[in-house]
């Protein structure tokens, strides 16, 4: 890196630290104040505050660090400019091209930074400070029961009208499977009047249904035959914790929050205002 690169990079990295510190205070002391009352009428401890303000720390920096990076840039540029550094740089042979491209090559690294922010570390940390404002911010309790709860994953079709999270107890299931197929015909439903799962390993999940009725139908969609059976177990990769609330965009990075819209619009609860959540 040459001389101008760094003189050029000094005074954008000093604008920028600048813009990110001030829009994230702002941020956070927004937050606090609107806390404020609720933090003094719970008699919250300081460092519970300061717990969810880190946390929420990640999930503003991803929403300041673009604007902080055109403010730092226009503001780096309008200094160079200011004291006619530019007029000099030009008057030696250098293009306006090549004096922003440190600004633009920076930019971009940090660009591919934030993605990764908000890829892998931003949805953790929103759903722990969603956890620590409901329950010891707010003293919300936190539920165990939930309801109607349907989700669609590699072609496979759950509903699950009752779960008590606390137990992983499920009650009234219904599991209906497509084929890979364009018209994604249904080759079997499966009912099980309640269920309970459990971790069978790294990434799999051990369904115990019982009660169960199961359909089976040919290409065309008749009836092959139906089975009654007091129990059955499903091996899967997921299991009603994954699906039991409904996801908000900044508890989840871009591909898996993708992956749940496609569920969802496989599943029949497809609302396309959710896309303008993801490309927030």
């Amino acid at each position: 890196m040459n001389i101008l690169n760094r003189y050029i990079l000094k005074q954008f990295f000093y604008l920028f630290a600048w813009a990110t510190a001030a829009f994230l205070g702002i941020l956070l002391l927004s937050d606090l104040f609107q806390m404020l009352k609720t933090i003094l009428g719970n008699r919250v401890p300081a460092g519970v505050t300061s717990q969810y303000l880190l946390c929420n720390t990640t999930v503003m920096l991803v929403q300041v660090i673009p604007i902080a990076v055109l403010l730092g840039a226009i503001f780096c540029l309008n200094q160079l400019n200011r004291f006619r550094e530019l007029t000099i740089m030009k008057a030696t042979g250098l293009s306006i091209y090549r004096i922003i491209t440190p600004l633009l090559v920076v930019s971009l690294a940090i660009s591919v930074g934030v993605l990764l922010l908000n890829e892998f570390v931003v949805p953790s940390s929103a759903r722990q400070a969603k956890l620590i404002r409901s329950s010891q911010i707010e003293k919300r309790g936190i539920t165990n029961f939930f309801s109607d709860i349907s989700f669609n994953e590699d072609n496979v079709f759950f509903y699950i009208k009752s779960y008590n999270s606390s137990g992983r107890q499920m009650k009234d299931i219904r599991i209906i499977e497509r084929r890979s197929d364009k018209a994604k015909s249904v080759f079997k439903r499966t009912d099980a009047g309640y269920g309970i799962w459990s971790r069978k390993g790294s990434g799999e999940y051990e369904w115990e249904l019982n009660e169960v009725v199961e359909w089976n139908f040919d290409a065309v969609g008749e009836l092959k035959d139906r089975k009654e059976m007091p129990g059955k177990t499903l091996v899967l990769r997921y299991s009603p914790e994954d699906f039991k609330e409904k996801k908000n965009h900044e508890e989840m990075g871009f591909i898996s929050f993708s992956r749940y819209l496609k569920s969802l619009k496989e599943s029949g609860n497809y609302d396309a205002r959710l896309y303008v959540d993801l490309f927030q």
